[in-house]
């Protein structure tokens, strides 16, 4: 055997390594701090599955939030806690905010809306939910409604697109 097919070999040999690490590695659980039981951060989802994996890889992957975070979901995200036909809702996030903080010692809110969202087609009686300034209006009115309870937290609003891109937006 040549210099040259052996080199060949040892390329494939690597590649079918990296290959099976790769694999091994991404099915693996995730590798991170339980002891410090704190988040610095609520994200407000919506309970659309649709965009939960988008959700989760963003926070994990994009913004390196690693189990820093507490996480709640409501139809809407941010309508959901704005709307009035369903009263209870803000009421109980305001006391996962109370909590969060107590607990978790959080210092910012970020909300997740995402495109095409049912609750936003049949509270806003919408036949397409595709307009991003509805959702910014919205999440704009969360900011304040948050301010004016607990003005020490920041917040940071996103939108995520059909396609599971993400971008900020507030």
């Amino acid at each position: 055997m040549n210099i040259h097919t052996q080199l060949q070999l040892m390329l494939v040999g690597a590649l079918v390594l990296g290959l099976v690490l790769g694999f091994w590695y991404g099915r693996s659980r995730p590798h991170h701090d339980r002891s410090k039981g704190a988040a610095s951060v609520l994200v407000i989802g919506c309970i659309d599955p649709r965009y939960a994996a988008d959700l989760a890889w963003h926070l994990n992957h994009d913004q390196e939030l690693h189990a820093d975070y507490d996480l709640i979901t409501f139809a809407g995200a941010s309508l959901g806690i704005l709307q009035s036909q369903y009263p209870g809702w803000q009421t109980m996030f305001f006391d996962h905010v109370g909590l969060a903080l107590a607990l978790h010692n959080i210092t910012e809110v970020w909300c997740f809306d995402h495109m095409d969202c049912g609750m936003y087609k049949a509270t806003l009686n919408l036949k397409t939910d595709e307009d991003h300034s509805l959702h910014i209006k919205k999440m704009e009115q969360l900011k304040k409604l948050i301010a004016a309870k607990h003005p020490e937290l920041k917040f940071k609003g996103f939108i995520i697109e059909k396609n599971g891109s993400i971008n900020p937006a507030v």
